[in-house]
């Protein structure tokens, strides 16, 4: 079916009236981010920091990127580029089916982000537990299941390494 699949899938989730029951956390501020620490998981549960933001509630789309396309025709996070040292959040809660629609149709310009209804957000880490049986998440395409998932940027563990392009002048 191609790139139509992710197009059926998202009008037969709005269809639905899809959501799932989340707790997001992350850090407030820039300087509560200077490393890659994550809050202790103590008995099956994060310990997250007063000092947090968190959300607890039915979330209908959440995506977390560390660029600003995930594909030629989504746009997530325009302003992240690769090299930032930043996760940027995106998080659509309490929308109706027209508004999702009509969020899901601005993914493809990144207009979304001027709609004040939208968390978006960037952090060096945060949290995401599923609250109820029916929270299974999905991370790049993959089905994750109902875990907790903690992430954060670790700088310096990878370097990519590319071997330089020579353009003859007529290609230019």
């Amino acid at each position: 079916m191609g790139d139509l699949r992710f197009t059926v899938c998202a009008l037969g989730k709005i269809i639905k009236g899809f959501g799932y029951n989340v707790k997001l956390s992350y850090p407030t501020h820039d300087e509560d981010e200077k490393t890659g620490v994550l809050p202790p998981f103590v008995d099956g549960k994060f310990s997250i920091p007063d000092d947090w933001s968190v959300f607890e509630g039915k979330t209908q789309v959440f995506m977390a990127c560390n660029v600003a396309q995930v594909a030629k025709d989504m746009k997530p996070a325009p302003s992240a580029t690769v090299d930032d040292g930043y996760i940027h959040l995106l998080m659509a809660h309490n929308l109706s089916r027209f508004d999702l629609l009509s969020f899901l149709i601005s993914l493809e310009s990144g207009s979304h982000v001027n709609d004040p209804r939208l968390l978006i957000h960037r952090t060096k880490k945060f949290v995401i537990e599923p609250l109820d049986e029916n929270s299974t998440m999905d991370v790049d395409g993959e089905r994750y299941g109902k875990a907790s998932m903690a992430c954060s940027i670790q700088p310096g563990l990878a370097n990519i390494m590319a071997p330089q392009l020579h353009r003859h002048e007529d290609q230019l």
